[in-house]
Protein backbone atom coordinates (compact mmCIF):
# COMPACT_ATOMS: atom_id res chain seq x y z
CA UNK A 1 0.00 0.00 0.00
CA UNK A 2 3.02 2.07 0.81
CA UNK A 3 4.23 1.94 -2.66
CA UNK A 4 0.63 2.41 -4.33
CA UNK A 5 0.69 5.75 -2.40
CA UNK A 6 3.85 6.60 -3.67
CA UNK A 7 2.78 6.18 -7.00
CA UNK A 8 -0.48 8.19 -6.69
CA UNK A 9 1.29 11.15 -5.14
CA UNK A 10 1.48 13.64 -8.02
CA UNK A 11 4.11 16.32 -8.82
CA UNK A 12 5.54 18.23 -5.93
CA UNK A 13 5.53 22.06 -6.40
CA UNK A 14 9.58 21.80 -7.12
CA UNK A 15 8.65 19.03 -9.89
CA UNK A 16 6.11 21.29 -11.91
CA UNK A 17 8.04 24.34 -11.97
CA UNK A 18 11.44 22.13 -13.64
CA UNK A 19 8.86 20.61 -15.85
CA UNK A 20 7.04 23.94 -16.96
CA UNK A 21 10.71 25.19 -17.16
CA UNK A 22 11.78 22.74 -19.33
CA UNK A 23 8.28 22.58 -21.90
CA UNK A 24 8.56 27.07 -22.12
CA UNK A 25 12.12 26.53 -22.61
CA UNK A 26 11.15 23.52 -25.96
CA UNK A 27 8.26 26.15 -27.20
CA UNK A 28 10.57 29.19 -26.84
CA UNK A 29 12.84 27.03 -29.38
CA UNK A 30 10.44 26.04 -31.27
CA UNK A 31 8.66 29.25 -31.85
CA UNK A 32 12.20 30.95 -32.46
CA UNK A 33 12.57 28.69 -35.45
CA UNK A 34 9.26 29.19 -36.50
CA UNK A 35 9.73 33.42 -36.58
CA UNK A 36 12.32 32.55 -37.91
CA UNK A 37 11.28 30.43 -41.21
CA UNK A 38 8.74 32.98 -41.47
CA UNK A 39 10.94 35.58 -42.17
CA UNK A 40 12.72 33.49 -44.52
CA UNK A 41 9.55 32.64 -46.61
CA UNK A 42 8.53 36.08 -46.39
CA UNK A 43 12.05 37.97 -47.34
CA UNK A 44 12.26 35.72 -50.27
CA UNK A 45 8.71 35.86 -51.69
CA UNK A 46 9.69 39.82 -51.74
CA UNK A 47 12.59 38.98 -53.35
CA UNK A 48 10.87 36.82 -56.23
CA UNK A 49 7.80 39.81 -56.42
CA UNK A 50 10.59 42.40 -56.47
CA UNK A 51 12.68 40.22 -59.37
CA UNK A 52 9.24 39.47 -61.21
CA UNK A 53 8.21 42.99 -61.57
CA UNK A 54 11.97 44.31 -62.60
CA UNK A 55 12.13 41.44 -65.20
CA UNK A 56 8.82 43.01 -66.37
CA UNK A 57 9.84 46.61 -66.67
CA UNK A 58 13.28 46.15 -68.40
CA UNK A 59 11.73 43.99 -71.04
CA UNK A 60 9.22 46.43 -72.16
CA UNK A 61 12.48 49.36 -72.23
CA UNK A 62 14.12 46.53 -74.06
CA UNK A 63 11.50 46.14 -76.54
CA UNK A 64 11.11 50.12 -76.54
CA UNK A 65 14.30 51.66 -76.42
CA UNK A 66 15.49 48.96 -79.28
CA UNK A 67 14.01 50.92 -81.94
CA UNK A 68 13.80 54.51 -80.58
CA UNK A 69 14.48 57.11 -83.34
CA UNK A 70 14.98 59.77 -80.17
CA UNK A 71 15.52 59.77 -76.61
CA UNK A 72 14.99 63.14 -74.34
CA UNK A 73 17.94 63.15 -71.66
CA UNK A 74 15.50 62.31 -68.44
CA UNK A 75 15.08 65.14 -65.91
CA UNK A 76 12.61 66.35 -62.98
CA UNK A 77 8.89 67.25 -63.80
CA UNK A 78 7.96 70.94 -63.28
CA UNK A 79 6.48 70.78 -59.87
CA UNK A 80 5.90 67.18 -58.91
CA UNK A 81 9.34 66.04 -58.39
CA UNK A 82 8.92 62.42 -60.42
CA UNK A 83 11.52 61.76 -63.28
CA UNK A 84 11.14 61.35 -66.61
CA UNK A 85 12.60 60.37 -69.90
CA UNK A 86 10.85 60.31 -73.34
CA UNK A 87 11.44 58.92 -76.74
CA UNK A 88 9.93 58.56 -80.30
CA UNK A 89 8.81 55.28 -81.59
CA UNK A 90 9.08 54.53 -85.23
CA UNK A 91 4.91 54.17 -87.05
CA UNK A 92 4.49 50.68 -87.30
CA UNK A 93 2.97 50.66 -91.00
CA UNK A 94 3.55 52.83 -93.71
CA UNK A 95 1.19 56.35 -93.62
CA UNK A 96 1.08 55.09 -89.27
CA UNK A 97 1.71 57.97 -86.68
CA UNK A 98 4.72 57.93 -85.11
CA UNK A 99 4.24 56.65 -81.39
CA UNK A 100 5.77 58.85 -77.96
CA UNK A 101 6.10 56.76 -74.82
CA UNK A 102 6.96 58.44 -71.83
CA UNK A 103 7.99 57.13 -68.77
CA UNK A 104 8.05 58.23 -65.17
CA UNK A 105 9.04 57.57 -61.47
CA UNK A 106 7.80 59.15 -58.47
CA UNK A 107 9.55 58.51 -55.49
CA UNK A 108 6.90 59.73 -53.52
CA UNK A 109 4.38 56.83 -54.37
CA UNK A 110 7.77 54.59 -55.32
CA UNK A 111 6.31 53.60 -58.64
CA UNK A 112 7.32 53.25 -62.11
CA UNK A 113 4.72 54.09 -64.68
CA UNK A 114 4.23 55.06 -68.60
CA UNK A 115 2.30 56.27 -71.01
CA UNK A 116 1.38 56.80 -74.69
CA UNK A 117 0.73 59.22 -77.49
CA UNK A 118 0.16 59.38 -80.69
CA UNK A 119 2.98 62.20 -82.62
CA UNK A 120 0.78 64.92 -83.45
CA UNK A 121 0.46 68.49 -83.35
CA UNK A 122 -2.62 67.65 -80.71
CA UNK A 123 -1.55 64.90 -78.29
CA UNK A 124 -4.10 63.19 -76.39
CA UNK A 125 -2.03 60.84 -73.75
CA UNK A 126 -3.22 57.77 -72.25
CA UNK A 127 -3.28 57.14 -68.49
CA UNK A 128 -0.63 56.66 -66.66
CA UNK A 129 -0.29 52.75 -66.30
CA UNK A 130 1.83 51.75 -63.16
CA UNK A 131 4.32 48.63 -63.88
CA UNK A 132 5.88 48.54 -60.67
CA UNK A 133 5.12 49.18 -57.17
CA UNK A 134 7.68 49.53 -54.14
CA UNK A 135 10.44 51.62 -56.54
CA UNK A 136 12.74 52.87 -53.75
CA UNK A 137 15.71 54.94 -56.14
CA UNK A 138 16.96 57.60 -54.42
CA UNK A 139 17.06 60.48 -56.60
CA UNK A 140 20.30 61.92 -55.39
CA UNK A 141 22.30 58.44 -55.76
CA UNK A 142 20.10 56.28 -57.92
CA UNK A 143 18.70 58.13 -61.18
CA UNK A 144 16.26 55.12 -62.63
CA UNK A 145 17.28 56.82 -66.12
CA UNK A 146 20.42 57.93 -67.77
CA UNK A 147 21.38 59.20 -71.21
CA UNK A 148 24.00 58.56 -73.16
CA UNK A 149 24.27 60.89 -76.59
CA UNK A 150 26.03 59.47 -79.87
CA UNK A 151 29.20 60.09 -80.09
CA UNK A 152 32.41 59.45 -82.44
CA UNK A 153 33.14 56.57 -80.17
CA UNK A 154 29.51 55.36 -79.68
CA UNK A 155 27.16 55.76 -82.96
CA UNK A 156 24.04 55.96 -81.30
CA UNK A 157 22.30 56.62 -78.24
CA UNK A 158 21.81 54.61 -75.17
CA UNK A 159 19.85 54.72 -72.21
CA UNK A 160 20.63 53.01 -69.07
CA UNK A 161 18.18 51.81 -66.68
CA UNK A 162 18.75 51.43 -62.81
CA UNK A 163 16.11 50.31 -60.68
CA UNK A 164 15.48 49.46 -57.02
CA UNK A 165 12.69 47.39 -56.54
CA UNK A 166 11.72 46.20 -52.50
CA UNK A 167 9.48 46.73 -49.73
CA UNK A 168 11.37 48.71 -46.90
CA UNK A 169 15.07 47.58 -45.61
CA UNK A 170 14.40 44.12 -47.06
CA UNK A 171 16.94 42.99 -49.74
CA UNK A 172 14.78 43.48 -53.36
CA UNK A 173 16.22 43.60 -56.36
CA UNK A 174 18.51 46.09 -57.83
CA UNK A 175 19.15 45.60 -61.39
CA UNK A 176 21.00 48.21 -64.05
CA UNK A 177 20.60 47.57 -67.73
CA UNK A 178 21.93 50.12 -70.57
CA UNK A 179 19.59 49.73 -74.43
CA UNK A 180 20.88 50.85 -77.29
CA UNK A 181 18.29 53.58 -79.96
CA UNK A 182 19.70 51.49 -83.26
CA UNK A 183 17.80 54.11 -84.78
CA UNK A 184 19.49 57.16 -83.18
CA UNK A 185 22.66 58.42 -84.63
CA UNK A 186 24.75 61.99 -84.02
CA UNK A 187 22.65 63.86 -86.02
CA UNK A 188 19.57 62.65 -84.17
CA UNK A 189 17.75 66.18 -82.80
CA UNK A 190 17.71 65.09 -79.17
CA UNK A 191 21.62 64.32 -78.84
CA UNK A 192 22.52 67.90 -78.53
CA UNK A 193 23.08 70.15 -75.72
CA UNK A 194 24.99 73.00 -76.27
CA UNK A 195 23.67 74.85 -72.47
CA UNK A 196 25.08 72.19 -71.06
CA UNK A 197 21.57 71.98 -68.55
CA UNK A 198 21.20 68.29 -69.00
CA UNK A 199 18.27 68.52 -70.97
CA UNK A 200 17.74 67.77 -74.70
CA UNK A 201 18.09 70.95 -76.55
CA UNK A 202 15.03 70.04 -79.11
CA UNK A 203 13.72 67.29 -77.83
CA UNK A 204 10.69 65.00 -78.99
CA UNK A 205 7.34 63.78 -77.46
CA UNK A 206 7.16 67.08 -75.48
CA UNK A 207 5.37 69.39 -77.24
CA UNK A 208 1.61 69.75 -75.61
CA UNK A 209 2.63 67.13 -73.19
CA UNK A 210 5.59 68.07 -71.22
CA UNK A 211 6.87 66.60 -67.67
CA UNK A 212 4.34 67.84 -65.13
Amino acid sequence: MASRRLEDRGLTMVELLVAMGIFVTVLAVFMTGVVSMTRTTASAQGVSDATTATRKVLDLFDRQVRYSTGINRPGLGSASGSYYVEFAMPAQAAGAIPLCVQWRYDPAEQTIALRTWNDTATPYPSDWNSMAANVRNDLATEAPFEFSASSSNSKEQKLRVLLDIGVGAQRGALVATTYVARNTSTATQTNSDLDLNNLSDTPVCQSGVGRP
